[in-house]
Parts: C-alpha cells; structure tokens; sequence
C-alpha cells in the first residue's frame, strides 16, 4: 500500500482548524508523525528569535484496523503532546534553537509574515515513509496592503480587495510596542470582512521610542485617515487593544465618540506610568493637547500585594479612566489570574461604570493570564498549565473577539 498524507480544512486560514489524516500504513503499528516549519511567526514567543528558527513536534501513534490514522480521532501515545487533539501537533510545536536577532527599526525592513509552511513527515523505524508540505495564511493573499505614515505613527493597513463600506478596526499592541504583534492580529481580523490598520505608536524609526508620553493625538489622526476612506464605512469604525493596548484604546474611547465598538483584551481601568525600555518613566504613559493625563505611578509594594495576596491595587482617583463618557459597545478579555495587573478586578469596574445604552460582555479565562492573543498558536509561556486549557482559551476568546466585531461594529 501507499502512504498517503491528507490535511483537512474549512480554509486556509491560521485561525482555523485543521486534520492531519494518514492512510496506506500497516494495521496496529506504531508510526511517528513529525511536523517541521522553517518560516513560523508565532506571536506569542519573543520578537527577537531569529525567523529562520526550526519549529517541530512530533508525536507516536497506533494504527486502526484499516492502517489509517486521524489527529482528530487517533490519540497521541507520547511525544510533543498526548491524547486525542487535531491541533496537538500544530499548538505545540517548539524551536529547536533560541537564536536572537537584532530587531530593525525601519518598517521598510520589517516582514508582513503573511503565511507560514507546515511539512508533515510520517516516519516508521527512522524512515521517511511520506511527507507533504501546505501553507497556511496569516492574511488572505487576496488583501491590499500599505504602510501609512502618521504625524507621530506608522501603520500598515489591510483591505480586502473589491469590498466597499467596510468596517475598520484599530490594532494597539501592548509594551511590546514596534508593529509585528498588531499587524498578525490585523491580519487575521481582515481575513473576516474587515479593514484593519495596525499601529506602531513606539518602538520604531520615525516615533515615539518608549512607552512614554504616546500623545492620545496618534489615535483621532488614525481614525480622521479611516474616515477619509471611500471604501470604509465612516460610522463603523473600532478599537482592538491588548494590555497597554487596551488601556491606550479605552482613553481614546472616552474621549473620541468615533469610535463605536472596542474589544479591550486584558484591560487596564486607570491610566498607569509610562515605561523608558524596563523601568518606570516617572511620567504618564499618554498625553493630550500637550499635557499628560493623570497616572498611577507604579510600585512594587502593589505589585507584591496584587501577586501574591490577590488584593486589588489602589489608584490614583484622577487616573481612573472615565469610561462613562464611552459611546461604543466593549467586550472585556481578562483572567482573574492575570500576573501583570489586575485585569478581571478592572473589568468588573468598567463594566460597571460603562453606558448601559451600549452592548457591554466580559470574556473570563482563568489560564491564559496576561498572555491571550490569536487562535491555535501555541502558548509556552506558562508551562504549569495544562496546554489544552491554554489551546481552548485561545480558540474560544478569539471566536469571542470576531463575533463581537461583526455583531456589534
């Protein structure tokens, strides 16, 4: 018989499923099935590690009576994961090296990472007994894309083609800052119908270099360039922001009413201190008119407190955003467990506060903490959590995220 190797897929794009099914093998024998990229961004691992980095993961399985295996239906003896998962083999897939390289910090030297290769080997007795190799898509090759320049931001905006009065949604990446983490989320989220800008507000030639001072400015001038677009709808146009993100996209909401939908994902409820690289800025993180808006300053004593005895940090009564003033419906994404801040407490509070006349939801996921970004990508950063909790969380907050946009933007 032949070894066949069969990938099974709604689509082709990263936030879907897909099966790796194996027909032609020998009944009730062991094979190994080994799956190898050597051009994956996963935007959940440090920015720095080299692009040309080997990802790989492998797993043992038995056959069935016909010779066959399914990921989806065939579990996992040992290896990469265990158990019965059609995305096992994908979620877990690790470098095999930690090389760094240095980041550039002109966008023209930046890549999209629009798509990544998968190679699947299935392997008996250290043999090679088939292999394939598909493409999987970040953005759906169908897409217009350009950079566009702001007075103190950079963006790259992603339009499918031939599509008029779309809506548009705002990317805002968190400390991480520069554009690689907003434009995979931007992506993704063009992929459904949408135009997508993501923004670097610092980190790059030609901005702001630290989380400091970002002047509120950078996101009216963002939304005006929407506007001004023939082929977006004026009135449907959203934020999505994580973490520093968030708190950057909920300040913007309370003060432009343009803006009309915001899925907020591990949100702060008070404007905090800025950041020079690692260190507190003594400053506020954003400005208005010139002027910067009241902050809490950090401290390590709340800090100590937040982490390690769950109490709620106390803030500077000015600093706390007023959400009140908001016009747009919001889904919350938080964990009562985020270890960066206090997330799930902050949301409650927004919740409350927010304008009833809008439609308003909170997401809880009590895994993935701080760290909760796109569907399927592996999360290795919490290693004491089962990976599967991790794996769901992400489908599942994701679903949350698409959803609230086309029902509510």
């Amino acid at each position: 018989m032949v070894v066949k190797i069969f990938v099974e897929s709604p689509n082709l794009f990263a936030d879907s499923p897909f099966n790796i099914r194996i027909t032609g093998l020998h009944p009730y024998q062991e094979a190994t099935v080994r799956m190898i990229s050597r051009d994956y961004y996963n935007i959940n691992t440090s920015m720095a590690l080299s692009p040309d980095t080997i990802w790989q993961s492998q797993a043992i399985f038995l056959t069935n009576a016909k010779g066959s295996i399914s990921l989806n239906k065939t579990p996992a003896i040992s290896g990469s994961y265990t158990g019965v998962s059609e995305m096992g083999l994908f979620f877990n897939l690790q470098p095999t090296s930690q090389e760094k390289k240095k980041l550039s910090k002109n966008i023209k030297n930046i890549p999209l990472f629009p798509s990544f290769h998968l190679q699947i080997q299935v392997i008996q007795k250290e043999e090679i007994l088939e292999e394939i190799q598909f493409e999987r898509y970040y953005l759906d090759p169908d897409t217009n894309y350009h950079e566009v320049q702001f007075k103190q931001a950079i963006g790259r905006l992603f339009c499918r083609k031939n599509q008029q009065q779309m809506p548009a949604i705002i990317v805002l990446s968190g400390s991480d800052g520069r554009i690689e983490k907003a434009q995979n989320i931007a992506q993704l989220l063009s992929n459904h119908g949408f135009a997508c800008l993501a923004l670097a507000y610092f980190g790059l030639d030609g901005v702001h270099q630290n989380l400091n001072q970002i002047p509120l400015e950078i996101i009216k001038e963002a939304i005006d360039f929407l506007k001004g677009k023939s082929d977006i709808a004026s009135d449907r146009i959203g934020i999505y922001g994580r973490s520093k993100g968030a708190e950057f996209a909920l300040v913007a909401a309370s003060l432009f009413s343009d803006i009309h939908c915001l899925v907020l994902n591990s949100p702060s409820m008070a404007v905090l201190e800025g950041l020079k690289g690692y260190k507190n800025s003594k400053a506020s993180s954003w400005t208005y008119h010139n002027n910067e808006l009241p902050y809490t300053a950090f401290s390590i004593i709340k800090l100590i407190k937040q982490r390690f005895f769950k109490q709620l940090c106390s803030f500077n009564p000015q600093s706390i955003i007023p959400v009140e003033k908001i016009q747009a419906n919001i889904l919350l994404i938080a964990s009562p467990n985020d270890e960066i801040w206090p997330a799930y407490q902050a949301s409650l509070n927004i919740l409350k506060k927010v304008n009833q006349k809008y439609v308003s939801d909170l997401a809880i996921y009590p895994n993935s903490r701080h760290m909760l970004t796109v569907a399927y990508q592996g999360n290795h950063r919490y290693h004491q959590i089962p990976w599967e909790r991790l794996l769901q969380d992400s489908i599942d907050s994701w679903r949350k995220t698409v959803y609230f946009f086309k029902q509510n933007l």
